[in-house]
């Protein structure tokens, strides 16, 4: 018997579909689009969107929703949400919900938005100090939202400095097994200053109402408005956490999704500033690896309002917290419009959207035109495994050598290992069909494994010799029953 150690090699590739668009109106261009998919016999996908005025910034009014159920090739008309509607309160201001990101609850079976409010002095001037962090809930078996309410925040940080205008706009949250929610916000510490912390709240949700529990490591910097628009999201056990700032963005990570590491700048894997600033980065887990989607400067775009196009999509290094240059590619390509405000919709392991709506038009060749909300397909590229299997086929003796070989498996995470990645190993050469799966060898110890017949694309009787012994039945069934901390890999 050999032991071997696997590593990630490749960089994992990705496909891009083009969906159905959403066109803006006359009067409004849709922005701060964002999808969510309720999953199902009937499965749908709903785009929420705030109707923005085209004259200025800000401008956010009543808030839309769109469905599909086709797989967002077409898409309904937007419709009202009457219970997001903007309203006039009793002091006069007038208040919207805004920055909105639904997302389905696996737990309760309901989509929850979170968000922010923004706050009109008479009508016309923001007041920042009176954010709040906003949410709502729909039911998806009657696409209706209940009333936007507001997420009760305790009143002073760990330091002891007052929590004022506490907010979630434009955050990526992670919701755990137990239907718990890690909710990145941010806050003003101090009113005198316009300078943000943010930090993540773990939040209970039962399916009506969002409850504040606990929050994690604050996390500042001291210039311009700190640090800002968090997006979290959690890939192969770790937390990843990307920051909004001025001058530029930040990445940290966490092993609890609460207290995090020192923040530090984001940078290309060559060690040069990845150069995306002042404006929003989220996360996309597609095929066993971990991406960023971000704008930057240096891309022959000085002519974007602070670089916000095109929208790029690049691979990370979980391990040094780097953007591997080498993976960049374009997702929605610069067309005289900002593409800075984003959202992800996790679909599947090997599939998420991107969905976007283009902004301040105003700024460039295409004034007056209506902007579009684009829906962006990402999917693991399911072909790209055959001239790595091609490879190995031609140096070790083709398919029929292949096809005598047993692999006994078992990884960090067995489940998404086999569900997410053909993999193998032939004398030290690795066999990646669908992605980059670590294994790391703990010596000789016992461990729970799974034999998979890998020439013949199915999986054989477990192993009864070296390890418990597990039922027989369908592939998913006996993942669930593996363990989630074992790592080996064994060739015979």
């Amino acid at each position: 018997m050999l032991l071997v150690t696997a590593h990630p090699r490749e960089p994992i590739a990705l496909e891009f579909e083009t969906l159905g668009s959403i066109e803006g109106t006359d009067k409004w261009d849709w922005w701060q689009a964002r999808t969510a998919f309720v999953p199902g016999d009937d499965p749908l996908w709903i785009t929420t969107m705030s109707e923005t005025g085209k004259g200025v910034s800000h401008d956010f009014h009543d808030v839309y929703q769109s469905f599909s159920r086709d797989g967002g090739r077409t898409w309904s008309k937007p419709m009202l949400i009457e219970s997001l509607q903007r309203e006039r309160e009793a002091d006069g201001f007038e208040v919207s919900p805004g920055d909105l990101w639904p997302t389905w609850h696996a737990k309760s079976g309901m989509v929850l938005t979170t968000g922010k409010t923004f706050n009109f002095a008479k009508g016309t001037e923001e007041k920042r100090l009176r954010e709040k962090v906003s949410y709502a809930v729909a039911d998806p078996r009657s696409k209706s939202w209940g009333a936007m309410k507001f997420l009760a925040m305790p009143e002073k940080d760990h330091s002891g400095r007052k929590i004022t205008a506490c907010n979630a706009g434009n955050n990526q949250r992670v919701d755990l097994p137990n239907g718990e929610i890690l909710l990145p916000v941010r806050y003003v510490a101090d009113v005198q200053k316009h300078n943000y912390t943010s930090t993540v709240a773990r939040c209970r949700f039962d399916g009506e109402t969002l409850t504040y529990l606990e929050h994690g490591t604050e996390l500042n910097i001291p210039r311009d408005r700190g640090l800002y628009e968090p997006s979290l999201i959690e890939f192969e056990g770790r937390y990843f956490l990307t920051l909004r700032a001025d001058h530029s963005a930040y990445v940290t990570s966490s092993k609890d999704g609460l207290k995090f590491d020192p923040v530090r700048e984001w940078t290309f894997d060559d060690g040069l500033p990845l150069g995306s600033y002042n404006t929003q980065q989220h996360w996309v887990t597609c095929g066993g690896g971990l991406f960023l989607i971000y704008t930057r400067k240096g891309a022959n775009n000085d002519h974007m309002f602070r670089h916000r196009a095109p929208l790029f999509i690049a691979q990370i290094n979980p391990k040094t917290l780097q953007v591997i240059r080498e993976t960049e590619r374009v997702l929605i390509a610069e067309n005289q419009a900002t593409l800075g405000n984003s959202g992800v919709c996790r679909i599947s392991d090997h599939e998420s959207w991107v969905t976007c709506g283009e902004g301040l038009m105003r700024l460039g060749k295409r004034k007056g035109e209506h902007n579009k909300v684009f829906h962006v397909k990402i999917t693991a590229k399911a072909g790209e495994w055959y001239s790595s299997y091609g490879q190995v086929l031609k140096r070790w003796g083709g398919p029929r050598l292949l096809s005598l070989l047993t692999f006994v498996v078992v990884s960090e995470n067995p489940k998404r290992a086999f569900l997410d990645s053909w993999f193998g190993i032939i004398f030290g050469e690795v066999f990646e069909p669908f992605g980059n799966v670590g294994i790391t060898c703990h010596g000789s110890q016992s461990f729970e494994c799974l034999a998979a017949h890998f020439g013949r694309f199915f999986f054989t009787d477990p192993l009864k010799n070296i390890g418990p012994e597990f039922s027989i039945g369908r592939p998913t069934e006996i993942f669930e029953e593996l363990p989630a901390k074992v790592s080996a890999l064994w060739v015979f």
